[in-house]
């Protein structure tokens, strides 16, 4: 967190908004082959773009607020997001097959700013960070009940679930770090921390 102090910021705690998931509207993603030439919606994001390049399929860069008029009309045949994202925005309505791969974790912080903070008392920052820290724990519970009531609701609803077998999640793994040397230089250390707790 203390990289965040460049940016004239002070961090006080990590929240979860989830792992990401392809979804689509013609078929089960059960292998690598599976995602060849889908159209997949991603965000105005170059690693993005090449991520998903990288696994076969073409990127459709497009508005979050357009995916469901694009699925339904065929201009694109998928998009990817978390399941509470999948759910409220009824995604699952056109693309009811969801491919549980979670090629994306994108984390949020809680910061203050950096001015600011200097300006507490050393008794009020700790109750601050107390308080993040404390936040945090339960915005992750929340996050895991409200992922876990979405695909529970969805998968009543009719959609498809499908989990990789460990050769294919390891296969997308491989594929999807493909982007690294282009967008992670610098970062290599960490992501080999991160690899070796997963």
């Amino acid at each position: 967190m203390e990289a965040f102090e460049d940016y004239g910021l002070k961090g006080l705690s990590w929240y979860d908004a989830g792992a990401r998931h392809f979804y689509n509207s013609g078929k089960p993603v059960e292998c690598l082959e599976d995602m060849r030439d889908l159209k997949i919606r991603v965000a105005q994001s170059e690693m993005m773009e090449d991520m998903v390049r990288a696994l076969g399929a073409q990127p459709v860069i497009m508005d979050y607020s357009e995916v469901y008029g694009a699925l339904e009309t065929g201009q694109i045949d998928g998009a990817e997001n978390n399941w509470p994202s999948y759910d409220t925005m009824r995604h699952f309505e056109m693309a009811p097959y969801i491919t549980l791969d979670g090629h994306n974790r994108i984390p949020e912080i809680q910061a203050a700013s950096g001015e600011t903070w200097e300006k507490l008392s050393q008794e009020d920052q700790a109750i601050i960070r107390s308080c993040a820290r404390e936040s945090a724990l339960y915005e992750r519970r929340l996050w895991k009940e409200r992922e876990d009531e979405s695909r529970k609701k969805l998968e009543a609803a009719g959609c498809q679930v499908t989990v990789l077998n460990e050769r294919e999640q390891r296969r997308f793994e491989a594929m999807a770090k493909t982007v690294y040397k282009d967008f992670a230089k610098g970062y290599e250390e960490l992501i080999d921390r991160i690899d070796q707790v997963q």
